[in-house]
């Protein structure tokens, strides 16, 4: 028997349906993993700037855990940091999933991203740190010039 995963359209950052930003959201419960693959074929069949695939990683149903993997994708690839769907994928599970949670913690390939339940029902994420490093221009470092213009 195939399994089915439930997926949510959200449109973040604004009040109005079909506004904002849309991202997909997908709910991928730990005893049914789906393949890297998978994920890349169901954000391009979706074909939202991102999809966000979530797993809860603290043995409970999403509906109640507050730890989380979380993965975004492109119709094109993997993406390592995506803040509106991460807020999309916080939505989902305060809103629709109804997790009671005050925070969730997601681990994801930026680091840790915590969404918070914040007032007037609004959501506030942190953002990982990424302090700046001096680069010296004379070096002639091609590579860690470039990362420095364009991440």
């Amino acid at each position: 028997m195939a399994t089915t995963y439930k997926i949510y359209t959200v449109d973040a950052f604004t009040k109005t349906a079909f506004s904002g930003n849309q991202a997909g959201v997908v709910v991928v419960p730990e005893d049914a993993p789906m393949s890297e693959q998978a994920m890349q074929q169901v954000a391009s069949e979706l074909n939202y700037s991102d999809t966000a695939f979530f797993t809860p990683t603290d043995g409970k149903p999403a509906e109640q855990a507050s730890a989380f993997a979380l993965r975004w994708f492109t119709p094109a690839r993997e993406v390592k940091l995506c803040g509106h769907a991460t807020l999309a994928t916080a939505h989902v599970l305060f809103h629709e999933l109804r997790n009671p949670s005050d925070a969730l913690r997601f681990a994801t390939l930026s680091g840790e991203l915590v969404v918070r339940r914040g007032e007037e029902n609004k959501l506030e994420m942190t953002f990982p740190a990424d302090p700046p490093e001096p680069v010296d221009p004379a070096s002639g470092d091609v590579q860690t010039l470039a990362r420095a213009f364009a991440g």
